[in-house]
Order: C-alpha cells, then sequence, then structure tokens
C-alpha cells in the first residue's frame, strides 16, 4: 500500500523501478502532471536556430498509468503518457502528441536476500502515437529490458536504518525515428532539434543507467534519484553534419558526455489521511544533453516540474479472524521438568590440581562454551538428554576430549535439578619458554637485518638463526635455565648476554653491537694479547669499570675468531700501595672477575685460568700516581696455541 507508480507505470521512485511491488491483490492507480517553460532552450547563441537567436519553450505532460501484482514476485503494469510542446522558433508553435501507450511486466524475488536485497528485471512495450494522422504508428514500437536491483537498509522487520538504495541498468531499443521517417523523405531533410524535442525523437538506442536513494519516513518519503543515457548506434544511423540542423552536432564527432540525457531528480512521496492515497512532488534538473545537441538524440530539458496524486487497494483484503470460544476448564499446572545439566572438572592428567580458565566447547552441537572456575569446575546450562562430547583447551595443555551421557530423565513435581558428572583430563606441555628480541647498532640505533644469533641452553645445545630486516630475532622451544646468546654481525665486535628463562615464559632482549674499532685496542703481540689502555676496576674493587666495558668486548671478541688460542692466562697485578696479602688476594679477585666476564660473554671457560701476583713484577716504578696506574693491570698470557 505504502508503494507507488513511477512515470512508465511500475513501482519504484519518480522514474526509477523498484523489484518490488508490494502484496498481492494490490491494485494501483496514479495520475502524474510535469511541465516547464522556458527561454534560449533550443535556440541560443551556443546553437542558433534560423531567423531568430531566442526561442520560447513550454512543455505541459501527464501520465496515468495503471498497475496490478498477481503473484507475489510479478506486477504487471499500463501507462499512458501525453504531452504538449511548444516553441515560438516553429510555425506552427505547437507541437502536440496525442499519447504514447506502454505495456510492462516486471518480476522480482518476493522476499529480501541475506535481510537487506532485493533483485528483479522489467520489460516495457511502447506504442508511439503517430505524426499527422490519428492513431498508433507501429514502425515506431519500442521495446525497454531493465535489471533491478534494492538495498532495504531497513531490514526484515524495520528496525533497522530507514534507508532504501536503488539501481536500475536497461536498454532501450528505440525505434521513434521511424514515425517521422516519412516527413524526413518528403523534405529530403532531417527534423529539427525543436521537433526531436516535441515529438520525443530519437535516432539511436540508449545504455540507461540510475541510481537512487530514498527515505522511508512514515508520512514523508524523500528521495534523490540520477539517471544518464548512453546512446547506442544500433541502427547504423549516418549523421551528416552538412545536412544537420543548424547548431546540431553528430553522435560521431561529438560523443561528449555533455550531449547525453541525464537528469538529477529531487523530491518526496507524501502519504495522505487515507489509506492508500499519496502525493508527489519533484523537479528534474537535466544535468548534461541541455545545451550541447546531437542530431540522433532528442534535447533534454533543463528542469521539470512533477505533481501528482496516486491511491493503492488490496483487492483481496485479508480474512477476519475466526473468533473461537472455548469452554474454560479448571486444569491441574503440568509438572515441572528436571534440569539437565552437565558438571565437569578439568584438570592436569596424574593430578587433582584444577585448571582454571579453561576453554569448554561443544563439537557437533550450536551450544555456548564456557569457562572453567580457577579450581578448574564448570556446570552446563540446562540441556537435552543425550551424548555430548566437550572439547577442551587451556594454555600451556594439549587439547583434549571428553564426553558425557545425560538421560532422559523422568518428570518430577518439584523443580530440581539432576547433574552428570564429567571428568576431563589434559596432558601438560613441555615446560619451555621463548627468547626474543631486537639487535640494533649502538650508534643510531637503527635496527641489524642479517646478524647471525646463537641461542645455547644450560645443557650446550645450540641454535642459529637470522634476524629479519627490523633485526628482530625469535627462538621457541627454549629449555629453561641459563640462556647464553651470542650475536654476530659484519663489522661489528661480538656481542654476548647470558639471561635466566623460566618455564612458560619469555625473555625478551635489546642487544646493542659496537662497531670493530680502526686501529684495534686489542692484538697479539708473541705470547701474550697487547691492550692498548689496562683494563680497570672500581676502585678497591674487582668489578671492572663500565669505560673498561668495550675493551672487553673486544678481547672477546679477538678469543672468538682465533680458535687456535687453546689457553690463556689471566695475570693479576696490584700497585704496592697496600698490604702484600690483600694485594695478592685483590689481584686473584680481579683475574677471576675478568675470567667470568669473558666466559658469560661467549668465550669457552676452558680456555681461561686467573692467577693473582699483587704487587711482584711492576712495570713501573710505585712513586707516582702515574706508574701506580701502569702496575693495576691485568696480563693475557698465551699458554697453549695450535699452529
Amino acid at each position: 500500500m505504502l508503494e507507488q507508480s513511477t512515470d512508465r507505470g511500475g513501482t519504484g521512485l519518480l522514474h526509477l523501478e523498484d523489484p518490488f511491488a508490494g502484496s498481492v491483490g494490490t491494485l494501483r492507480m496514479s495520475l502524474l502532471f510535469d511541465s516547464f517553460k522556458g527561454s534560449a532552450f533550443l535556440c541560443n547563441p551556443a546553437a542558433p536556430c534560423p531567423n531568430t537567436a531566442r526561442d520560447s519553450t513550454s512543455h505541459y505532460g501527464t501520465s496515468f498509468a495503471v498497475s496490478a501484482v498477481p503473484v507475489s514476485f510479478l506486477e504487471a503494469y499500463f501507462n499512458l503518457r501525453s504531452y504538449a510542446n511548444a516553441d515560438d522558433a516553429r510555425s506552427p508553435s505547437l507541437l502536440a502528441a496525442v499519447g504514447d501507450t506502454t505495456f510492462g511486466v516486471k518480476g522480482f524475488t518476493p522476499d529480501l536476500v541475506g535481510g537487506v536485497f532485493r533483485f528483479g528485471g522489467a520489460a516495457e512495450l511502447t506504442f508511439l502515437s503517430s505524426t499527422g494522422s490519428v492513431g498508433i504508428d507501429g514502425k515506431g514500437t519500442s521495446l525497454r529490458l531493465a535489471a533491478l536491483a534494492e538495498a532495504d537498509f531497513r531490514g526484515p522487520k524495520a528496525d533497522g536504518v530507514p534507508l532504501r538504495a536503488h539501481a536500475n541498468v536497461g536498454y532501450s531499443l528505440d525505434n521513434s525515428a521511424a514515425v517521422v521517417e516519412q516527413s524526413e523523405q518528403q523534405r529530403n531533410a532531417p527534423i529539427t532539434r525543436i521537433e526531436r524535442f516535441g515529438l520525443t525523437i530519437n535516432r539511436v538506442d540508449q545504455l540507461q543507467l540510475g541510481l537512487g536513494l530514498d527515505a522511508p519516513l512514515g508520512v514523508a518519503r524523500p528521495f534523490v534519484e540520477w539517471n544518464l543515457g548512453v546512446p547506442v548506434n544500433r541502427q547504423g544511423y549516418g549523421c551528416d553534419p552538412a545536412r544537420s540542423f543548424l547548431g546540431d552536432g553528430c553522435l560521431a564527432n561529438d560523443s561528449k558526455l555533455s550531449a547525453f540525457p541525464s537528469k538529477l531528480t529531487v523530491g518526496s512521496r507524501f502519504f495522505l489521511f487515507l489509506p492508500g492515497l499519496s502525493a508527489t512532488a519533484a523537479v528534474d534538473v537535466g544535468t548534461s544533453g541541455t545545451s550541447n545537441f546531437i542530431e540522433e538524440l532528442a534535447p533534454t530539458v533543463p528542469w521539470d516540474l512533477w505533481l501528482g496524486v496516486a491511491y493503492a487497494l488490496d483487492v483481496r483484503p485479508p480474512a477476519p479472524p475466526r473468533v473461537v470460544v472455548k469452554e474454560v476448564e479448571k486444569r491441574v499446572p503440568a509438572p515441572k521438568a528436571v534440569e539437565l545439566r552437565l558438571r565437569g572438572f578439568v584438570h592436569e592428567k596424574g593430578s587433582s590440581n584444577g585448571i582454571g580458565k579453561a576453554l569448554v566447547s561443544y563439537q557437533g552441537r550450536e551450544l555456548t562454551g564456557m569457562l572453567t572456575g580457577a579450581d578448574g569446575h564448570f556446570t552446563s546450562a540446562s540441556l537435552e538428554p543425550g551424548a555430548y562430547t566437550l572439547a577442551v583447551e587451556a594454555s600451556g595443555y594439549q587439547p583434549a576430549e571428553c564426553s558425557a551421557v545425560i538421560p532422559a530423565t523422568p518428570v518430577s513435581d518439584a523443580a530440581a535439578a539432576h547433574d552428570v558428572d564429567v571428568d576431563c583430563e589434559l596432558v601438560a606441555l613441555p615446560a619451555v619458554g621463548t627468547v626474543s628480541g631486537h639487535a640494533r647498532d649502538v650508534s643510531g640505533m637503527s635496527p641489524l637485518g642479517g646478524a647471525s644469533v646463537r641461542v645455547r641452553d644450560n645443557l650446550g645445545r645450540e641454535v642459529e638463526l637470522t634476524t629479519d630486516a627490523s633485526g628482530s630475532f625469535h627462538f621457541a622451544q627454549v629449555p629453561p635455565g641459563t640462556i647464553t646468546l651470542e650475536i654476530r654481525a659484519d663489522g661489528y665486535l661480538l656481542h654476548s648476554e647470558t639471561v635466566e628463562l623460566a618455564a612458560r615464559s619469555e625473555a625478551t632482549l635489546e642487544l646493542v653491537l659496537h662497531r670493530r674499532p680502526k686501529p684495534a685496542h686489542v692484538r697479539i703481540a708473541g705470547s701474550e694479547l697487547a691492550l692498548t689502555q689496562p683494563i680497570r676496576f672500581d676502585d678497591a674493587s674487582d668489578k671492572p669499570s663500565a669505560d673498561s666495558q668495550l675493551l672487553l668486548e673486544e678481547v672477546a671478541d679477538l678469543l672468538a675468531s682465533t680458535p687456535q688460542i687453546r689457553a690463556l692466562e689471566l695475570q693479576g697485578y696490584t700497585d704496592d700501595s697496600g698490604n702484600a696479602d690483600r694485594d695478592r688476594t685483590l689481584s686473584s679477585e680481579r683475574a677471576r672477575a675478568v675470567q667470568e666476564w669473558l666466559a658469560t660473554h661467549g668465550v669457552e671457560p676452558a680456555r681461561l685460568t686467573a692467577r693473582g701476583f699483587g704487587a711482584t713484577h711492576p712495570v713501573s716504578p710505585n712513586v707516582t700516581p702515574a706508574g701506580r696506574a701502569r702496575n693495576r693491570r691485568v696480563r693475557f698470557v698465551i699458554l697453549e696455541q695450535s699452529p
């Protein structure tokens, strides 16, 4: 009842058709009026006419339509279009058409597809009135075929957004030029564009495209649509520019969009006090074809005002509901059914410890899953009798299944719950962890892609991989314990770090690499390693100072690249400013501190030994601060090396 007819007769907006027609048995009648009046439309300085520079044009038209919905997927319709056009640049100025008749049928999907879409198609046959005589000119009979689509965002229950989108794609086999063929033969010239406008004559077919929106808001349904006709010269019409009417072009030479007929329509339908009664008000605004004229197409008016009224009625009103009076009997309330549930316990295999936050889902049934509580227990909602298979997943455990059968329970007089116990065991995954991180250059903190990263577990097993372009690396399934990482990159010192990895945890490291210095600060000189500066320690401490860390990295890098040095003794020395026994102990502690540092940064511990010599074997007199500083040192003596 709320759908109304287009200007061609089928239900839709003003020009766009819907793939829908409403309830079965609906009969619709509509009457539309349109008018235009303007000057300098068909004759103007850009498109001159003989003997006049400006014209005055008027158009008055009516469309009377009747449509019916015989079945849920079909609509049949009839439309009579009458109009009178006049232009003072022609004598006589009045061009009248008695009426063109259209018969159409439209098929469509009766229900929304996917709750949103409708699709359909339409076929229309139009019989044109003849010129110069009364009646139909059969040669001008035209056919239009169209595909229709709509997206209704209101939803199947009208609980969505009040908006509908429409799209039409049609093809019009236009034979209207046949009605003026005899006149043109007598003149030996094509008709003027004033006559093409007045008689709506097109010499070519059109591919018709249309888009639109409307908002069903209750008593008002505002809408907007845009329609475009793309000419297709199926007829093979040959336009001769030398014979064309003044100001007209030819499609072959002027196939721009500005010459194609198109219009933007804005309007609204209003549903009045009587059910099925509606009014329409709209205006067409020509967006092309209004000033650039070609001989193959009728001109498009710059604007056209539409007003109309329509009425829809259901010729098959629904039968009134039948009232059935039943004798009220006093009945005993039906007994309540017993609530049937599953009560389960998820725990580690071989242990009574429950597993919390385990996901329990039903296999083969569309039922909502559950999470176990902190103690590993869960209770289902009420279930039907039958066999149930449960899939159980928990972090750190292998997925598993468990099953139970809920028997049919007799109806009880009192509400109660019958629980079926189910036990679900999970096998723990290996207690491993992951090690990941990034490798970066210390100077610019830019990522180091392509660096080699080696991870060594506490059993001496090693795995090696290469960092990606962002400098990232990731080791999975790493046994817990002391993990050593070594990273090597061209032009950089070897970098090594040790981390304690807990079971089922992830260690994330940021590894910063130093470029290998030029010249080197550490080199092999005969039977020892020569350093350009000593290893320094914090005052009265065996801890290497922060400014010696880079020097120690260079020592570790040299030893890693020269495996032929099989045994290296680290000899610690002090100045003579302290007690001799204390100095010997301190020198031993410092030598062992360097030994431990190197062992945790990539040097095999078996290659290193440490001894303390106190203040013996000074390399400088212990009389000045500078001399004493030179005596506080660690020597790297090579005890064994292969050729």
